[in-house]
C-alpha cells in the first residue's frame, strides 16, 4: 500500500517535469515486480498510464518485473492500459522470455493473447518457448 500511496503523492504533487516522470515510472515498475495490484491500479488510474512503458536504467518496463515476478493479474493490468508487449531490454529480452524462464505459464498465455511473439531470439539467441 506504501507504493500505492506513493504513486498518488508523486503523481498528484509535482508538475509535468523528468524527476515526476522517474518517481511515477519508478512506482509504478515497483510495486508490478512485487505485484501489487491494488498499487498498480492506482498508479495506473493517474499520470504514470502514460508511462506504463517507461524503462529503468536497464531497460525493464513494469511489465518485464511483472512477467518475470509471474505476477498475471498485474500483467493483465498493464497490457489493459495498452502496455508493449513487444517491448524488448537492451539485451533484446521481451516480457515472454522472463515468464517461460520462470515457468508462468498463467502469465505466458496473458501475453500471447495480448499478442506477444512466441519463440523470438534475444540477442544471446535464446528463444521464448512454452
Amino acid at each position: 500500500m506504501a507504493e500505492a500511496q506513493a504513486c498518488m503523492r508523486d503523481t498528484h504533487t509535482h508538475t509535468r517535469s523528468q524527476s515526476r516522470v522517474a518517481v511515477d515510472g519508478h512506482a509504478l515498475r515497483l510495486a508490478s515486480g512485487a505485484g501489487h495490484l491494488d498499487a498498480v491500479l492506482v498508479c495506473l488510474s493517474g499520470a504514470a498510464t502514460e508511462l506504463v512503458d517507461d524503462q529503468d536504467a536497464s531497460s525493464y518496463t513494469a511489465l518485464h518485473y511483472a512477467a518475470f515476478g509471474g505476477h498475471t493479474e498485474v500483467c493483465k493490468a498493464l497490457v489493459a492500459a495498452n502496455a508493449d508487449v513487444a517491448r524488448k531490454t537492451r539485451n533484446g529480452y521481451n516480457a515472454m522470455h522472463f515468464a517461460a524462464t520462470n515457468k508462468h505459464a498463467a502469465t505466458q498465455q496473458i501475453l500471447m493473447d495480448a499478442g506477444v511473439a512466441q519463440n523470438v531470439p534475444n540477442f544471446f539467441r535464446e528463444r521464448t518457448f512454452i
